[in-house]
């Protein structure tokens, strides 16, 4: 990976941890070391009941994948590494946080079930939990704000 590459991803982590800070005041929100594997998302959320839940993958590119990105996500998210639990609760929650370069907005994918998780809403009979979603990620994290206060 190019030493450009590196800097563009540090400033794409830089502004979803910006985001995140906002959407949960109080928080502690930073970016992790990624040198060796996946111990942690790129971006960790301490301090607040959902947040602490994310497994943030972030891209910023000219030609996004979040799909593939969300596959990795969730690859990582069950490896954690070590194993260790990142969290006191049963689940992490995969979301991949994207940005075409050249746009304004940032997007969250993640599945719908993960979705209706961060939302605190009961799947019920829904059947199409595995779908793919894409919305703004700000959209998304005021949705969980209110949610999960």
């Amino acid at each position: 990976m190019s030493l450009l590459s590196r800097e563009k991803g540090k400033r794409g982590e830089r502004a979803v941890a910006t985001m995140l800070r906002r959407a949960f005041p109080g928080t502690v929100v930073y970016r992790s070391m990624q040198a060796d594997r996946p111990y942690q998302p790129d971006v960790v959320v301490s301090g607040h009941r959902i947040g602490a839940l994310l497994w943030t993958e972030v891209t910023d590119s000219r030609a996004p994948n979040p799909r593939k990105k969300l596959v990795q996500a969730e690859r990582d998210a069950n490896r954690r590494g070590s194993g260790e639990r990142l969290s006191p609760y049963d689940d992490v929650l995969p979301l991949v946080v994207w940005h075409r370069t050249g746009e304004r907005t940032w997007w969250a994918t993640l599945r719908l079930e993960t979705l209706m998780k961060l939302l605190d809403v009961s799947a019920g009979g829904l059947r199409g939990a595995e779908m793919v979603v894409t919305m703004p990620f700000t959209d998304l994290l005021s949705q969980v704000a209110k949610a999960a206060p």
